[in-house]
């Protein structure tokens, strides 16, 4: 009997291992679910867009697409999630064109046509120098940056970096630690996960007004981490709109988070 509970242990803890080394070894993978594309290849979407290509101090480029109209109210600069490319996204952020703002949503590096070595730092850079870019053609109280699943990262640091009118979140987590903990606390990740996306600590000192989208049934992020930073957010500033019944891809289906954004927007 002993045994045969040594050996069950035995196997557990090995399993348990190969767990862990996994999620070491292909975290990127895991994380950042991007599909490239060749260089000279031409996008097509109904509205008209401009591609962009920005040049980072480490000689990466950064692409974007850029929706624009006659007399926007302002711009809006979109921060996509963990999958795809522009392709998808394009179609998705060109559609907030509808509240009279132009539009800019942004690929990562390793995704799309971007290029250039992944790391946190360079990512939040990169984030920054897109927001740089908009404030050159726009002021501030005309900026609203928009951040989606692991977007909602990207955009949080750049609302803390600088003072946006407006910082909308859609379906964010807390920190990326926190995330695998949510499922399985037993492990130490920590020291694990080389990404760890604190979005917790930035929103804190966030000056603009901040929304918060989140579904009560979204399985991919958990409505609780959503909750969680938003009790980080300045009490005065943040407002959390839960979307009964939304999962993490179809928050767009309802027309409560429509009436919502028109109302932010406006």
């Amino acid at each position: 009997m002993m045994r045969s509970f040594k050996r069950i242990l035995f196997i557990v803890a090995i399993f348990y291992c190969l767990a862990l080394l996994g999620l070491y070894f292909f975290q990127e993978r895991l994380l950042f679910q991007s599909v490239k594309l060749p260089q000279d290849f031409n996008f097509k979407f109904e509205k008209p867009f401009t591609e962009i290509n920005l040049k980072t101090e480490d000689n990466a480029t950064l692409n974007g697409l850029y929706f624009e109209l006659k007399n926007p109210k302002g711009v809006i600069l979109f921060f996509h999630g963990n999958r795809d490319n522009l392709v998808r996204w394009g179609t998705i952020a060109s559609g907030f064109t509808k509240y009279n703002y132009n539009v800019l949503v942004v690929d990562y590096r390793g995704y799309g046509k971007s290029t250039g070595k992944r790391s946190e730092t360079k990512l939040y850079q990169d984030a920054h120098q897109w927001y740089t870019y908009v404030n050159q053609m726009f002021d501030e109280s005309k900026i609203v940056v928009y951040g989606r699943s692991l977007g909602a990262t990207f955009a949080t640091y750049v609302a803390y970096k600088n003072k946006p009118a407006q910082l909308i979140l859609e379906a964010p987590f807390n920190s990326l630690v926190a995330l695998p903990k949510y499922w399985f606390k037993y492990a130490p990740y920590d020291l694990l996960l080389k990404y760890h996306f604190n979005s917790q600590k930035y929103i804190k000192e966030v000056p603009s007004k901040i929304t918060i989208f989140h579904g009560t049934k979204d399985r991919v992020i958990p409505i609780k981490l959503g909750q969680k930073l938003f009790k980080s957010a300045p009490k005065n500033k943040a407002i959390f709109i839960v979307i009964d019944g939304g999962k993490h891809n179809n928050l767009a289906t309802f027309d409560k988070y429509h009436k919502a954004v028109k109302e932010i927007l406006n």
